[in-house]
């Protein structure tokens, strides 16, 4: 992680008058960036010679790199299955990079054959200005889906 990146996201400066819910709103704030595992704040027990208190944020960053994997049965479109493989941290600034496939329609009675779902979704954030996000993605799904025959009820 840039050291430039939290220190423009932190909302706390210096000669800012102490307050223990602007810490925690700051330590909550750089949490939400998603790269950091846990951060955790050190208040100085003592003024130093200005009246002001060092306040230290100590980070510990989240493996870079994860894989999950999803399971999911449906009565009438069968048991689907997949993996998506992310990247928390691509190039230092807490952008992230997620890419996911997954296979569909196994064995259902509303389907004519196995499809999948693909996606690629690449995610900057602060663009532009704080909590503000561009985003690109790009998908491809195919489902070969049943049509249903409606029967008119015998009141028609």
């Amino acid at each position: 992680m840039h050291e430039k990146l939290v220190r423009h996201r932190l909302t706390l400066h210096s000669g800012q008058q102490y307050s223990p819910n602007a810490i925690e709103a700051a330590r909550r704030d750089l949490l939400g960036l998603g790269p950091f595992a846990a951060i955790s704040v050190q208040v100085g027990t003592a003024a130093d010679s200005t009246g002001g208190v060092p306040v230290t944020f100590v980070f510990r960053e989240r493996l870079r790199h994860a894989v999950t994997f999803n399971a999911a049965y449906s009565s009438d479109l069968g048991g689907s299955g997949g993996v998506t493989w992310s990247d928390r941290n691509v190039f230092g600034n807490a952008e992230q990079l997620n890419i996911a496939a997954s296979v569909l329609n196994l064995g259902g009675h509303s389907t004519t054959g196995v499809g999948y779902d693909t996606s690629a979704k690449f995610i900057i954030p602060d663009f532009g200005h704080r909590d503000q996000s561009l985003q690109f993605a790009v998908g491809a799904i195919k489902q070969s889906l049943r049509p249903t025959i409606r029967r008119p009820s015998r009141a028609e």
